[in-house]
C-alpha cells in the first residue's frame, strides 16, 4: 500500500470514526496544540502531543508518530530537514518533494514525523515535533490579492511493543519502525482532542497580480542589464590592475 492510499485509507476511517468516539462520555483522551510560528513564506509548525498517565499500562515501550498532510500549498525541504537531523531534529520519511514548484503544479505531501521519547510531568506525558515549513508561490490573478492555505490535522499513532496503550483506537497499520529502517512495525491510529475551536490551521498567503506583469518583466530587465554591466566593469578594472602591476 502507497502512503498516500494508506493516509486516504486512515483519513476515511477518522471521519467515520471520530463522531461515534465523541458520543462516548467520560472517554479521556490524548491532547495536541498546534502552533504556526514565523513569518512570510517560511514558517515553523509545532505539534505538542500531552498523554494522560492512565491511558498507558507501560509509556516506556512506546514510540510516537505524527503524520502531516501538506496540501499542494505548502511544503518540507527534505534537505533541510536532514541537515537539522544532525543537531538534533526530527527523525522523518517523506514523499518526494519537488521545493522549486508553484502551488497550482504541486501535489500534496505526506510526511512521517518520529517524536521525541515521551517524557515523564507530573501526571501526563509529553512529546513535541517542530519542523520548518515553506510555502510555495501561487498562480498570478487579476482578482484575487490572496488566499488561503490550509494545513489539516495529522494523524496520532503509537507503536509499542505489548499492549501497553488503553486509549480509544481507530485502526492500525504496518509502517517503518524509525526513518532509518525498511522493517515494518505496527503503528495504531489514536484518536485525540485538538487545542483549537478550528481544527486546521490557516495561512494567509499573497498572491501575484497579472497587472504587474508589464512593471516586473521589465524591472526584472532592468536589474539584470544593470547587475551585467556592475560586473563587466569590475572584470575590466581587476584586468587593468593586474597589467599595471605587471607593467
Amino acid at each position: 500500500m502507497t502512503m498516500n492510499n494508506l493516509v486516504n485509507f486512515l483519513t476515511n476511517i477518522l471521519v467515520i470514526i471520530v463522531p461515534i468516539l465523541h458520543g462516548f462520555e467520560g472517554v479521556e483522551l490524548p491532547k495536541v496544540e498546534r502552533s504556526l510560528t514565523k513569518n512570510g513564506f517560511h514558517r515553523e509548525l509545532t505539534t505538542k502531543i500531552t498523554f494522560g498517565k492512565s491511558l498507558f499500562k507501560n509509556f516506556s515501550n512506546c514510540d510516537v508518530m505524527v503524520l502531516e498532510l501538506l496540501p499542494p500549498g505548502a511544503y518540507i525541504d527534505p534537505f533541510q530537514l536532514r541537515t537539522l537531523r544532525e543537531f538534533g531534529g526530527p527523525r522523518f520519511i517523506c514523499d518526494p518533494v519537488d521545493v522549486e514548484q508553484p502551488e497550482y503544479l504541486a501535489s500534496s505531501l505526506n510526511v512521517s514525523l518520529y517524536t521525541s521519547a515521551l517524557t515523564d510531568d507530573m501526571d501526563d506525558l509529553m512529546t513535541s515535533v517542530t519542523i520548518p515549513i515553506h510555502l510555495r508561490y501561487h498562480r498570478p490573478s487579476s482578482s484575487v490579492e490572496y488566499t488561503l492555505v490550509s494545513i489539516p490535522k495529522p494523524l496520532l499513532l503509537l507503536s509499542c511493543t505489548a499492549k501497553d496503550y488503553t486509549g480509544a483506537v481507530i485502526g492500525e497499520e504496518d509502517l517503518s519502525c524509525t526513518s532509518a529502517t525498511l522493517i515494518k512495525c505496527r503503528w495504531t491510529m489514536v484518536e485525540y482532542l485538538i487545542d483549537d475551536d478550528d481544527d486546521d490551521i490557516k495561512v494567509t498567503v499573497p498572491v501575484g497580480q497579472t497587472s504587474h506583469t508589464i512593471l516586473v518583466v521589465v524591472g526584472t530587465i532592468l536589474m539584470t542589464v544593470a547587475g551585467s554591466f556592475i560586473i563587466l566593469l569590475k572584470t575590466l578594472k581587476f584586468k587593468h590592475g593586474i597589467k599595471e602591476k605587471v607593467s
